[in-house]
């Protein structure tokens, strides 16, 4: 059967674009409960399909916070781009944490970002107040 991880640290990774959270992190966790992006302060793009079909994604921390015995990292200016089916297959986000000041680093959101999320609450998209692009599809079939 499938052996869900019900938490999971995300690792960034630096290339020549910046720091991104990579492609397919969360492809196989159906049953993901905490999701934490450490460190954010940094992070400018979270690749393609990052969480496809991660299913249920509850408490879902995009926080700042260092772990222990972790230097906290200074914090980037740089425009965050969310890329195509960043979260497409999450059937249920509930409880998402977006610290403020990376939310005000949002500039875009790719196509189908939340397509066949079913369930949407207290997500607190309305902070991403800097955005300029959204992507077709962005919410689609979010009942």
């Amino acid at each position: 059967g499938v052996h869900a991880r019900h938490a999971i640290v995300c690792e960034t990774r630096r290339d020549a674009a910046g720091v991104s959270v990579p492609s397919g992190l969360l492809a196989s966790s159906p049953l993901l409960r905490t999701l934490t992006v450490l460190p954010l302060s940094t992070v400018c793009r979270f690749s393609d399909d990052f969480a496809a079909d991660c299913g249920v994604l509850r408490r879902c921390s995009f926080v700042d916070a260092a772990p222990p015995g972790v230097a906290q990292l200074p914090e980037s200016d740089a425009p965050v781009d969310f890329c195509d089916r960043c979260l497409s297959g999450c059937t249920s986000l509930v409880d998402a944490d977006f610290a403020p000041r990376f939310s005000s680093r949002v500039r875009s959101v790719g196509s189908f970002f939340l397509s066949g999320c079913t369930q949407l609450a207290h997500v607190g998209l309305e902070r991403f107040h800097g955005i300029s692009s959204l992507g077709e599809g962005f919410l689609m079939r979010c009942t």
